[in-house]
Order: structure tokens, then C-alpha cells, then sequence
């Protein structure tokens, strides 16, 4: 045990010391594995981008006459793809590699410093070396360009040195170490503050980078035979009488496993078996070394142990920092290269050293003698010879496969991508193009410069450039951010197909890269091959890193494919990413409402996946939806960091205030939305809304807008419209128009209207029962009773008589004539039709409430639940009213008086209801101002409002209204109503 933790015996200040580079070695060893695993990342990743796509849904549907509109919501599904990013240079990894060889340099520094004067004189000659290379006179301290800076650091170091070396010799190791660190410190500390480069340690990094190669392979072939050397201890320590015999199996076994990985590495050989990892060998062969190291030390120069422990430290650190640095910065022709030395070090070295043992100690380990205790104590074979023989084993080595001059390319050329990396994060890219060019032209297989190239081109859109850089990597060096990347710009310049066949390529090198399959996915959804894009899907989704992705572009696949959603049972939660957003433009789709727990979320700034998320949601949720959540998507969207996804929001939350019944808001935001965007939906989306709030004269200008900016269907609702509105002159022309359309079901209808607007009452026979029924809607006056009731009894088919019926009494009640609206509705014959049953259940509760037959509305009190929210709130505020629930009364009313000013049924009693109250009447005469103003041709808003106007003492805006209601009623109606009040105005 104490052999084995051999620190325990040494004095407690050089544990101390021990326990220090120790843990830097350590830190050194995980900064590697880390910056291994995920190599090429951070400096070459991958960049996630969404693209959203509009899918049209039916909000809902309601019917004017025969004809059936659905309002359309807009769902968006999201669609993922990642890309290669542009380099960005790891700057972290310079400072950990500068900070390893300071602390490295300070700890080799004291250990030098104890030795004897030859080997004193030796080691400060390699120091100077090191600080020479370091290149401090490039960094212009104090302004000086020449070597000044250089020989002062130097001197400082070598005077310190001589001070410990000639007259302390006696100083502990800690002592030696304080003043090192100091000094180290002094001079880290005046390049800092009087350098005049920018950046200076990154510079000392990328100068020391070539240093840290050159200690890291002399620490390879130190560490090399260790592997070997422990197979001795383990075969010794075997109960067995045959050491050598297990000793030869297992090195016969490791040595011809490392050779066939080297020769699989170096490409002698194909192999297709279970293989190391090259640096794990290091790793293991490197822990072995603290007691293989101070073993072999023990006789020799450094026979403090302590002493050697912190050397096998300082040179175990800069070595891991090394290759960290090398993973980290995605300088990967380095590491490749790293990897062939481990290799060839492990198989040269390790035959040599199997040599060395046979000759030294053959004989022992045929008589089961305990070897390794004095394996570094050879009598036949001196270890010098051994480390001389190796040397040469792993030239000859390295030399089979390639040539040196290779691996020196190799070193240079990443010394040139790290300058080039700091200039260019110094923002720099024509001295970073400079330096990765200059890369290139040492070594052309060479993925970061070619790829750092790219990304420079790409930012000065010099799209020929970037595509050659990705050309040669994908030809040289493949990798699967160039394969995408490329295919990018093939698309870009509308060449698709070449696109796809660049995916499929690099899908043979990398069969397992799950962004490759994702973009394959992706590449054929532009093909419009849904089947291939979905197995495509499928396939990424098994790669853990593109999971989520490659199931988001599935949801929306299915989505805007119109596919059948067979993983409708999964649960639910709310979690805002691609795959809910998508499942939620699924469930709208479908129809289908989806119970969501409500959002704790209280960000500011929206992602994507939010605001698509929220969007959805509230079509989603449009009859349900709090006031709360559309309050705070509205705040959302009008904050200035979220203008993007506004025009995204805004119509949800507008169809989500329609749908509760708050017509008025929605109507207005939709309007700022419209006009704001100039979009042609968003004006055909306000005129179906007017349409179905019985408002075809303002619907009919909105439909003219959208009509001008080209929308498919705007002519025919504008058409549709002018008709309804009783422009027939209009809307015959109009009419003339959509006969011409493509869609043969339009033009039928058309030509239709066309043939019934001109048709005399003496033609009806010759018009179909559709036809009969259009010239009863249209053609024939409301008062005109015997005319209607002869055109209908011609009517063959039940439903359109019926339906006629129904829109006689519609117009009735419209002019405030409930009890011919009634006669009207019982005339009617609903038979199958569920659709104009509840119409007309509708408007006798609609009768009814006005009327104020509170017995009938209690009667009929499920009728109620079919209503829409501002219709019931009527009903509820009228049932209130007669119950004497004062409290409950008033809410209603105000929500009335604000939610829909198209609803003229609940603004005239909201009014009524208001102008009991004087003290403040003028505000409660503004709601059947707001009435008139939407709806300027409503009979019973008109009368409302003289009635109010003239007790206001508004009698000129009275008098006005007046007039226009004459203008509106037959003489008959008219009358009634002047002779209704007598002691107001005289019957004009």
C-alpha cells in the first residue's frame, strides 16, 4: 500500500505541492474529455432555424341564406432545420492553454532550479527556448519590437533560477514555487498592462500552441511503454508459476491490437472490429506513469521524488491542455494526427520495452522473481538504450505511412488557423482570411480554415466562394455541416435537386447524422414526397440530438399534408417547443379542442416557439378563453422586442374576442391588424365577420378591399354582398364578373344570381326552386305578401320554402315587426334540417326576449345554450331584469352596451335599460351613437336613437334620423311608429 501511495511517506508542504499538480493535471484531463466529446463544437456547431407556415383552418361557420361561409383562423405549424454555423473561435481554450504552460513553465522552473550545475545549465537553455517561443516581442511591451522584452524575462528567470541553484540550495520546494509563481505573475502582469497588442495572451496562446506540440509527443514516448510495464506487475502479482507466460500473452495480445489499430488508422488496413480509443490509451498509459516515472527518475537526476512528481505533472498538463485546446477550436487535422502518434508510439515503444525486459529480466520471470521491483535496474541492456532504440522504432514507424514533413505541415498550418481565429474574433476577417489561406497553402486538407472561409465569404454574401469552400471539404475533409450547408446554397440558387443529391452524399459518409436525415426530410418535403420526408423523419428522430427536431417536422408534415393523426392519444402538457406548437396546429385542424393548464410563463421576449404556441392556442381555445391570457398575449404582441411575431397574435387574439362574443374589439384590432400589413386575408376575414353580424353593407366594402389586393374568393363575397345590401344593380354587374371564374361550382352560382336579378315577377315559373327562392330573398318587396306567399308555393323542395320563410321573418324582426316575424317562423317546416331548426329557434328566442315573455324564455330555457355569447347575455340580462336582480342586470347590460355594437337587439336594450339613469346619460347615448355608426341602415338603432336624441334635446340629430328612417320604412311602418309617440314628434 505505501508503494502504491507513495506521497503519504513525503513531508506534508510537498503533499501539498503534489495535491496542487495533480489536480491541474486533472482539470487538464476532463477540460480534454470534454472538449473530445464534444469536438467540433462550441467553435464549429450547429444552428438551429424555424420556419413557420400559415395553415388555414375554419374557425367556424354560419350561413346567410343557403349559402354556407366558413370564417378561416390561421394555425402555424413550425418546421426545424439546423445548419453548420459559422466558426466562432473558442476563446476560453486559448486562456486554459496559456495558463497551463505558465503554471507548467512555473513548476518546471522549480524543479530545474534544484538540480545539479550541468543539468541546471541544460534545463534553463530549453526555458529560454520556451520563452523565445512564446514570441513576447510581438506583443510590443512597452512598445519595444525587438527582443528586449524577451532577454529582460529571461534574465528574470534565470536570475531567480541562479539565486536557488548557486546560493539557497537549500530551499524547500514550496519556497521555490512561491517565488516562481510570483515572478510568473509579475511578468503575466506587465504584458497585460503595457502590452500595445490587442488581446496579447490570446497571441502568447497560438505562439505557444507549437510548444505545447512538441511536449506533448515528448511526453508520448515517455509515457509509452507503461502499458507494458504494468502487464510485468500484473503478471508477477498472479498466483501462477508461469510470469512470463502471462506476461507474453498479454503483451503479445495488447502490442498486436495497437498495431492493427494503427495500421487501420493510417489506412494499411480495413478495420472493422471493436477498437480503443487512441486517447484513452494515452489516458491510461499517463496515470500509469506517476509510478512508472519516479521509478525510472528514482537512480537518476531527479531522485527527489516530490521533485520528479511535479515535472510528470507540469508535463502530463500542458500535454492534455494541448489536445484540449486541439478539440476545442475543432482543429481536427491536428488531433487526427495526435492520433496516429499515440498509436505509433504505444507499438514502437512497447516492442522495444517488450525487448528490453526479455534481455534484462527473462530469466526472472521464467523463475517467478518479483520483476517489477527492479524493472528500471537492467544489467544487460541500459535504459538509455532503450530510449534510444525507441526513438528510432517510432520514427521508422510514423515513416511507413507518411512523412514527417506531414505531420510538421500539419503543426504550422494550425498555428496559422489559431492566428486566425483571434483576428477573427477581434472582428478582423481580412487579416483571418489572410492567416487561413496561408493555413491552407501548407496543408489543404484542412476543414478549419476551409470551413472558417466559408463562414467569412457567407457574411459578405459571396455565395461562389463560400460554395467552393465547401466543395473542397466535402471532397478532402467531409463533414456533415458542409454537406448541409452546401445543399443550402443549392436551394438558394433554386437548384433542388442538386440540393438533395448533396444530402444523399454525405448521408454515405455519415450514415449516422441525424441532421443530415433531418435535411434529407426536409429536402424532400419541397418535393412534395411526403413519404419519403416522413421516413426520412423517422430515421433522425433516433439520434438523440435531433429527437425533438426531427418530431416536430413529422407534426407539421402531417399538418400541412392534411395526414392522418395517429398519435392523437398521446398526454398532453404544456410544453412550449415545435412538437406541442404542431400538435396544437393539428388539434385546430381537426377541430379538436385540447385541454391546456394555464401559462405561469411571465417572459418579455418571445421565441418563435412561443409565439407560435400562444397563436395556436387561442384558436384553439377561441370559446373558452380567458380574458387574462388574451390581455397578456395582447401586451405581448404590442411590445416593441416582439414586432415580429405581432401580426402573428393579434389575429388570434382578435378570433378569440370574437368567438367570446366581444365583436367590437375584435373587429376593431382586426382592422388595425389590416390595415397595418395590407394584407388581403385580414379585410376578407373583418367582411365575413360583418356578414354574419347582418351587416352586408359595411361587409361589402371590406370585400372590396380584398377583392383589389387579388384574393381568391373576394369578388364573389363582394358580389354576394351588394345583393344582400339591396344594391342588385351593383351586384348584377359584379355577378357578371364571377361567372367567368375557373371554379365551375362559382360561376354556376353566378350566372345564377345574374339570371334571377334579371328576371320580372312574371318569369318566376321559368327559374329552378334555387332560383325561386333567390327571387323571393331579393326580388320581391318585404311588404309584398301576396307575391312572396304565390312565389314560394312554387317552390318544390321543402327546405328552400322553408328557408324562405325563415328570411321573411328575419326581415321582419329586422324592422322591428316581431309579430309578423312570428307569423312568418310558424310557418316553416324545418323537417331534417338541424341547421335552420336552430336558426329558427334562435330567433323566436330572439322574439321572445324582446317581446319580454319571460315564460317563454324559461320554457324554452336549453334553447338558450345555443346562442352565441352576446345573444345569451341578452337573454340572461332580460331573465335577470324580471327577477328583480338588479346587481346582475346591470353587469349584463354593460357588457351589452360594449361587446358588439353590430348586435342591435342588446344595444337598444342596453340603451333602454341606461336611459333611466340621468345622471349620466349622454355616456349611455354614445352606445346607439357607436350602433349607428356600424350599422347605419338599422331600423331599430334609428329608433332608438330619436326617441333618445329628442329627450336629450338633440332635436337637429333627431330630426336627421328621422328622415332617414322614413327614407328606410314603408309609409305604413313609418306611421306606426310616429303615431306610437305622439307627445315626441308629429307623424310626418
Amino acid at each position: 500500500m505505501n508503494s502504491f501511495l507513495f506521497w503519504k511517506s513525503w513531508r506534508k508542504p510537498d503533499q501539498i505541492i503534489f495535491y496542487l499538480f495533480v489536480s491541474l493535471a486533472t482539470i487538464a484531463l476532463v477540460y480534454f474529455w470534454v472538449s473530445w466529446w464534444t469536438t467540433p463544437a462550441p467553435t464549429i456547431n450547429y444552428d438551429s432555424y424555424q420556419q413557420l407556415e400559415k395553415v388555414e383552418t375554419a374557425a367556424h361557420s354560419f350561413q346567410v341564406g343557403t349559402m354556407k361561409f366558413s370564417v378561416p383562423a390561421n394555425s402555424y405549424v413550425i418546421l426545424e432545420s439546423v445548419l453548420g454555423s459559422p466558426i466562432k473561435p473558442n476563446i476560453i481554450a486559448y486562456f486554459f492553454l496559456i495558463v497551463a504552460l505558465l503554471v507548467a513553465f512555473t513548476g518546471y522552473m522549480t524543479v530545474i532550479s534544484s538540480l545539479s550545475r550541468f543539468y541546471f545549465l541544460g534545463g534553463m537553455t530549453l526555458a529560454i527556448l520556451f520563452i523565445r517561443g512564446l514570441g513576447i516581442h510581438n506583443l510590443l511591451v512597452f512598445g519595444f519590437s525587438n527582443q528586449t522584452v524577451t532577454v529582460v524575462v529571461a534574465l528574470l528567470f534565470g536570475g531567480v533560477g541562479f539565486y536557488f541553484n548557486s546560493f539557497y540550495q537549500m530551499a524547500s520546494l514550496g519556497l521555490r514555487l512561491l517565488f516562481f509563481s510570483a515572478t510568473t505573475v509579475l511578468v503575466a502582469g506587465v504584458i497585460h498592462f503595457f502590452s500595445q497588442t490587442a488581446d496579447p495572451f490570446l497571441h502568447l496562446s497560438a505562439n505557444g500552441l507549437l510548444i505545447g506540440i512538441v511536449i506533448s509527443i515528448v511526453f508520448l514516448v515517455i509515457v509509452s511503454h507503461e502499458i507494458v510495464a504494468a502487464a510485468v506487475a500484473i503478471s508477477n502479482n498472479a498466483k501462477s508459476n508461469k510470469s512470463i507466460r502471462h506476461f507474453l500473452l498479454l503483451t503479445v495480445f495488447y502490442l498486436i491490437n495497437v498495431g492493427l489499430l494503427y495500421a487501420s488508422k493510417t489506412g494499411l488496413i480495413s478495420w472493422g472490429f471493436f477498437s480503443v480509443n487512441s486517447f484513452f490509451l494515452l489516458t491510461l498509459s499517463a496515470a500509469l506513469g506517476y509510478w512508472g516515472f519516479l521509478k525510472i527518475t528514482r537512480e537518476g537526476i531527479l531522485s527527489d521524488q516530490p521533485t520528479a512528481s511535479v515535472l510528470y505533472s507540469c508535463l502530463l498538463a500542458v500535454c492534455l491542455a494541448t489536445l484540449g485546446y486541439l478539440a476545442a477550436t475543432a482543429n481536427t487535422m491536428m488531433l487526427d494526427a495526435f492520433e496516429v502518434f499515440i498509436l505509433a508510439t504505444h507499438v514502437a515503444c512497447g516492442l522495444i520495452f517488450l525487448l528490453y525486459i526479455i534481455a534484462n529480466f527473462g530469466p526472472m520471470l521464467a523463475a517467478n522473481l518479483p520483476v517489477y521491483k527492479v524493472l528500471y535496474k537492467p544489467e544487460t541492456m541500459p535504459l538509455f538504450t532503450f530510449r534510444i532504440m525507441s526513438l528510432i522504432a517510432v520514427f521508422a514507424t510514423i515513416s511507413l505511412t507518411a512523412s514527417w514533413n506531414r505531420y510538421v505541415a500539419q503543426a504550422s498550418a494550425t498555428y496559422f488557423n489559431a492566428i486566425g481565429d483571434i483576428h477573427l474574433s477581434q472582428g478582423d476577417d481580412t487579416q483571418a482570411e489572410t492567416n487561413y489561406k496561408q493555413s491552407i497553402r501548407i496543408r489543404n486538407q484542412n476543414l478549419h480554415a476551409h470551413y472558417a472561409l466559408a463562414g467569412i465569404y457567407s457574411s459578405r454574401f459571396e455565395l461562389f466562394n463560400e460554395k467552393k469552400e465547401y466543395l473542397k471539404i466535402t471532397e478532402f475533409t467531409p463533414d456533415p455541416k458542409a454537406f448541409i450547408n452546401l445543399s443550402e446554397l443549392f436551394y438558394q440558387e433554386r437548384n433542388s435537386l442538386k440540393g438533395n443529391l448533396t444530402l444523399s452524399e454525405g448521408l454515405t459518409h455519415f450514415p449516422k447524422s441525424g441532421e443530415l436525415k433531418n435535411a434529407l426530410g426536409l429536402s424532400f418535403l419541397k418535393f412534395k414526397a411526403v413519404d419519403s420526408a416522413l421516413f426520412y423523419f423517422q430515421a433522425a428522430s433516433t439520434t438523440k440530438s435531433m429527437a425533438q427536431v426531427a418530431e416536430t417536422n413529422t407534426w407539421a408534415t402531417k399538418v400541412l399534408f392534411r395526414l392522418a393523426d395517429t398519435d392523437s392519444a398521446k398526454p398532453w402538457a404544456r410544453s412550449v417547443n415545435g412538437i406541442s406548437v404542431n400538435r396544437l396546429a393539428m388539434a385546430n385542424e381537426k377541430n379538436q379542442h385540447i385541454k391546456l393548464e394555464s401559462d405561469p410563463n411571465a417572459d418579455t421576449l418571445l421565441s418563435v416557439f412561443r409565439a407560435a404556441f400562444y397563436s395556436n392556442e387561442l384558436i384553439n381555445q377561441k370559446n373558452r378563453a380567458d380574458t387574462s391570457l388574451i390581455s397578456r398575449v395582447l401586451n405581448l404582441a404590442k411590445k416593441p422586442c416582439n414586432d415580429d411575431f405581432s401580426k402573428m397574435l393579434l389575429p388570434s387574439a382578435a378570433q378569440a374576442q370574437y368567438a367570446r362574443g366581444e365583436v367590437k374589439k375584435a373587429i376593431k384590432l382586426m382592422r388595425e391588424v389590416a390595415y397595418q400589413t395590407q394584407d388581403a386575408n385580414y379585410f376578407n376575414l373583418i367582411g365575413l365577420w360583418l356578414l354574419e353580424q347582418n351587416n352586408p353593407v359595411a361587409a361589402s366594402g371590406y370585400f372590396e378591399k380584398a377583392t383589389e389586393k387579388k384574393f381568391p374568393q373576394a369578388l364573389f363575397y363582394q358580389a354576394f354582398t351588394q345583393t344582400e345590401a339591396g344594391k342588385l344593380r351593383n351586384g348584377y354587374v359584379l355577378w357578371d364578373s364571377v361567372s367567368h371564374a375557373k371554379n365551375t361550382s362559382t360561376s354556376a352560382f353566378a350566372n345564377l344570381l345574374k339570371h334571377v336579378l334579371s328576371t320580372d315577377s312574371k318569369q318566376i315559373a321559368s327559374l329552378t326552386d334555387e332560383g325561386k327562392y333567390y327571387f323571393c330573398r331579393y326580388k320581391i318587396p318585404l311588404e309584398d305578401s301576396i307575391q312572396f306567399n304565390e312565389a314560394v308555393k312554387q317552390i318544390q323542395n321543402p327546405a328552400l320554402s322553408a328557408q324562405a320563410y325563415y328570411d321573411r321573418a328575419v326581415k321582419w324582426f329586422a324592422w322591428d315587426e316581431p309579430a309578423r316575424a312570428v307569423s312568418f317562423l310558424s310557418k316553416i317546416s324545418v323537417g331534417n334540417d338541424h341547421n335552420l331548426s336552430a336558426n329558427a329557434r334562435s330567433l323566436r328566442i330572439m322574439i321572445a326576449a324582446h317581446q319580454r315573455d319571460v315564460v317563454f324564455l324559461k320554457k324554452n330555457s336549453a334553447w338558450i345554450n345555443e346562442l352565441s355569447p352576446y345573444e345569451k347575455a341578452y337573454i340572461e340580462a332580460v331573465l335577470a331584469q324580471a327577477s328583480g336582480d338588479q346587481a346582475a342586470t346591470t353587469s349584463k347590460f354593460e357588457y351589452l352596451a360594449q361587446a358588439n355594437e353590430q348586435f342591435e337587439e342588446g344595444l337598444v336594450a342596453a340603451s333602454q335599460y341606461f336611459a333611466k339613469d340621468t345622471t349620466n346619460r349622454l355616456q349611455r347615448f354614445s352606445f346607439l351613437v357607436d350602433g349607428l355608426l356600424a350599422k347605419p341602415n338599422s331600423v331599430k338603432i334609428l329608433k332608438q336613437y330619436v326617441l333618445q336624441a329628442i329627450a336629450l334635446g338633440l332635436e337637429p340629430e333627431a330630426q336627421e334620423a328621422l328622415q332617414k328612417l322614413q327614407a328606410l320604412l314603408p309609409e305604413a311602418l313609418f306611421k306606426k311608429f310616429a303615431g306610437a309617440h305622439p307627445d315626441l314628434f308629429q307623424a310626418q
